[in-house]
């Protein structure tokens, strides 16, 4: 090839954004990753109201290290799981869960689970924690993203070395995951980069698939006591991914904040239980699958009259909500907790479902939650790539003798 053509590709890649394969910077745990900058007050990057960050940077996440996912506490050799670095910060699990007499014949580490239910296991590709025929999760580093399914696209342009993939088995529902708690506010600002592989039009089944995103809900963080969507979620008005539902106290009240509140980007309305958010956004246009992006959300005031939401996708607002009544609407007027789920409806068994073929996942890295304002997308390393221009076309290279 000569050189005028491998600049030409090189410039091409830049105008497109290609970064496959290749990590914008790499941390050390507890030196210098993203949440570690967060929360040392002598970072420029700390947040004095922070309410918690992930990184999946720690580990024991992913090594064979003090803090495993196989890892009892002392004294109860039997609860498989229960002193994981991951029960240690989310407390408790729901899916994915070892059971009893689980890993059966020769366990490779740790104990066997003596209990109906133990700890949540992760897909690893060696199976060395006996787990992966049930696992819910598996936190990726680089080059680990298709070690299930061969042949997925992930580009990796981000701070960080590792990331979580929230796991989908074929014909399996997923689900909740455990609970994260913090001290009650009646704001929040969530930051987060986000992907979807690269497979998923085709490992779910053709019904479940509407040329832009899977039909059947799929759940994404729920807040809350009610466990309820607010900034991403496939369960409300349209522009999946981003159409939450947030629980109302009454139809009488919703359809009140609807008639008075201000929605300058997006729309809302009102199911029999939940305020529904749409977003003006298209998934097939703007957010190509196997591609990071950032997406922030912000709710403020749900105490008060006067409440505002905000979703944003790299940095593009896809919703906007003023004046709102929340206080007299909302069935939760301040939260103290999130739960991660990926809970999929397509896989629940019922007589009109067709369930998924393959694997597929829901990916995350680098969540920020504050009790205010989201934080930036710059802040959380470099910006993913923006996906590919429609218009206008790239001119046409010149051909140099």
């Amino acid at each position: 090839m000569s050189q005028v053509s491998i600049l030409f590709l090189a410039l091409l890649g830049m105008q497109l954004g290609w970064v496959e394969g290749a990590r914008a910077a790499s941390c050390t745990d507890g030196v210098d990753c993203y949440c570690d900058r967060v929360k040392n007050s002598g970072a420029t990057s700390y947040d004095s109201s922070l309410l918690f960050c992930e990184d999946y940077e720690d580990p024991a996440y992913h090594d064979d290290v003090a803090g495993a996912w196989y890892a009892s506490p002392p004294q109860q050799a039997g609860f498989r799981g229960g002193a994981s670095r991951w029960m240690q910060v989310y407390r408790a699990t729901g899916a994915g869960n070892w059971s009893q007499s689980q890993p059966s014949g020769t366990v490779l580490r740790g104990s066997t689970c003596a209990y109906g239910t133990c700890g949540p296991a992760e897909w690893r590709s060696d199976d060395l924690w006996q787990g992966n025929s049930v696992a819910a999760m598996d936190v990726q580093q680089v080059g680990e993203h298709d070690d299930e399914i061969a042949g997925l696209a992930l580009n990796q342009g981000h701070d960080g070395n590792r990331w979580m993939a929230w796991r989908v088995a074929a014909g399996n529902t997923a689900g909740l995951v455990g609970e994260l708690r913090f001290s009650s506010t009646s704001e929040i600002g969530f930051t987060a980069l986000v992907a979807y592989s690269s497979n998923l039009a085709t490992a779910v089944a053709a019904s479940d698939w509407s040329g832009d995103f899977v039909r059947q809900p799929w759940k994404h963080e729920e807040w809350g006591s009610n466990l309820q969507t607010l900034f991403m979620g496939n369960v409300g008005a349209g522009g999946a991914p981003f159409s939450p539902s947030i629980f109302h106290k009454s139809q009488t009240a919703c359809d009140q904040l609807v008639s008075t509140a201000t929605v300058t980007v997006g729309r809302i309305d009102c199911s029999d239980v939940t305020l529904r958010i749409g977003s003006n956004f298209d998934r097939s246009a703007q957010w190509p699958l196997g591609t990071w992006a950032c997406v922030r959300g912000h709710i403020k005031g749900m105490n008060s009259s006067n409440g505002s939401m905000e979703i944003w996708f790299n940095d593009q607002k896809i919703f906007s909500m003023t004046g709102a009544n929340f206080a007299g609407a909302l069935k939760e007027n301040s939260l103290s907790n999130v739960s991660p789920n990926h809970y999929f409806n397509g896989n629940a068994g019922r007589s009109f479902d067709t369930p998924s073929v393959q694997t597929f996942y829901r990916y995350s890295d680098n969540v920020h939650i504050r009790a205010g304002a989201p934080a930036a997308c710059a802040a959380l390393g470099s910006p993913p790539p923006s996906p590919p221009p429609t218009t206008p076309p790239l001119a046409a290279p010149i051909l140099l003798p």
